[in-house]
């Protein structure tokens, strides 16, 4: 694994700093922005990266960003991995972590990641999530159902074959992330590939602590697995696959399993 430059907290240094990336959803970013304002525990920075210039992104940014937050506001950026790099760019945080904004914390999220973080900023801390199932009609909202995911059985090598830590239940040292840039190449699965990016630079631990609240769509239409029904997506698996080599027999013959679900047919032998 790289070695990771030894930093110490610089004065006025916030701990923390949430990326907050936005595509013209004003009402789901105030939800998100206001958990972040509503948390027990106030020493961390807000990184907004919008994607777009709408006077509505605007207003709910202008309401809610402190004296210590960034907004950018970068329209034509090409998607979700390229805003991220920018956020991270810059993020004044010792640690780096990421919240979608259709997205949410808890009052108490901040305060329990801070206290699980190590004194040494030399590790990838990723942690547990909510679930929560909700119903979107417009700009409203009504929830379903919520349960917490556990993330205490799963073994880091397991992401050579698929992604189990959502984008936002991870927490890097801002030197890792700074070296670890998001692949505005793929169409999908950026997140994925970063994580790999990242466990090869230094070990990931896990902590019993629930981070964030995913929400997601009772539509099926609009649910996250609807896209492993498309091409793209499995164009990115292989692309992954390949860039990250498998360091066993058996994880080549789990990715050929993998891709056997998405409708393809590779011989494990070639992954």
């Amino acid at each position: 694994m790289t070695s990771i430059p030894s930093t110490k907290p610089l004065p006025g240094q916030p701990l923390l700093s949430v990326i907050v990336t936005t595509h013209d959803r004003p009402a789901y970013l105030a939800r998100a922005l206001g958990s972040l304002c509503a948390q027990t525990r106030g020493d961390f920075q807000i990184v907004l990266c919008a994607d777009e210039a709408s006077a509505a992104t605007k207003q709910v940014a202008a309401h809610y960003l402190r004296a210590q937050d960034i907004l950018l506001v970068k329209p034509g950026v090409r998607g979700p991995a390229d805003t991220r790099n920018l956020g991270i760019d810059l993020a004044d945080g010792r640690w780096i972590t990421f919240l979608d904004d259709d997205d949410s914390y808890q009052p108490e999220t901040i305060a329990a990641l801070a206290d699980a973080l190590p004194a040494a900023a030399d590790r990838v801390i990723y942690f547990d999530h909510h679930q929560l199932v909700e119903e979107r009609t417009g700009n409203e909202v009504q929830m379903q159902a919520a349960e917490r995911v556990s993330l205490a059985d799963r073994r880091t090598g397991m992401l050579e074959v698929a992604n189990f830590i959502p984008n936002n239940a991870v927490a890097l040292p801002a030197a890792v992330a700074r070296s670890t840039r998001f692949d505005r190449n793929l169409a999908s699965l950026e997140d994925w590939d970063f994580l790999l990016a990242a466990h090869t630079r230094c070990p990931f631990e896990y902590r019993a602590i629930c981070g964030p609240v995913v929400h997601l769509s009772a539509d099926p239409e609009r649910r996250t697995m609807q896209s492993f029904r498309d091409n793209s997506v499995v164009l990115d698996y292989l692309s992954i696959y390949r860039k990250w080599p498998a360091s066993s027999a058996e994880v080549r013959t789990q990715r050929a399993a993998r891709l056997q679900l998405l409708g393809l047919t590779i011989h494990a032998d070639f992954l």
